[in-house]
């Protein structure tokens, strides 16, 4: 084929090899179950990363009922909301802003999470910007997912950039993860954020 003017080489044998190692690694996303908490505004459809050929079809991802999420809030049981809260409360250094009732709100965030991740059989929760939910809820979800995260569930938030880094790195390192977005860059420095990390995080470097 060489001697062919119009045939070009498209992928040397290293380049080979690493695309077929990165399709036979996508297969893992079809073992994951994802409850996307989302009302309807958003969607992963406009990510990027979503309309890749060795991603597209591949997550297993189910959007939340809205209404039974906001009931599983409304009836979490406020006894074991309230012992959460005072726990969480008690492994903290210092306490500055949050009153307890602040706490217990994002307790029964946490709990009514649990509850819809646990029938819906899912692996892993990804919120499509808890603002949406914010109203309400009366609260933010921010430290609920954290308490997740600390748990072990893989979970995320905001437009779904970092959702495929987040099952990624918890693929690999089996621990609570975070994955943060690119914010801001200022010469030479790239600031990265998130509105929440987990208490307990490890690391996992990508050969």
């Amino acid at each position: 084929m060489a001697s062919h003017e119009n045939v070009e080489i498209a992928f040397n044998l290293r380049e080979l090899k690493e695309k077929i190692k990165a399709i036979k690694s996508a297969k893992i996303f079809e073992e994951m179950k994802i409850c996307v908490f989302d009302s309807g505004v958003l969607g992963l459809d406009g990510v990027a990363w979503h309309k890749n050929p060795i991603v597209l079809g591949k997550l297993n991802t189910q959007n939340i009922d809205k209404k039974k999420f906001l009931e599983a809030y409304e009836n979490a049981d406020r006894r074991e909301a309230e012992g959460l809260a005072e726990k969480w409360m008690s492994e903290a250094k210092k306490v500055l802003e949050p009153t307890f009732e602040d706490v217990v709100k994002s307790a029964r965030v946490y709990l009514a999470i649990k509850k819809v991740m646990r029938e819906m059989k899912a692996d892993a929760a990804y919120v499509l910007w808890c603002g949406q939910f914010t109203k309400e809820l009366g609260t933010k979800m921010c430290f609920a997912l954290a308490k997740l995260a600390d748990d072990g569930y893989p979970v995320g938030c905001w437009r779904g950039e970092n959702l495929l880094p987040l099952l990624i790195l918890h693929k690999i390192s089996h621990k609570p993860v975070f994955a943060r977005e690119a914010d801001s860059r200022k010469g030479k420095v790239i600031t990265l954020s998130h509105c929440f990390a987990p208490t307990t995080m490890t690391h996992a470097s990508i050969p």
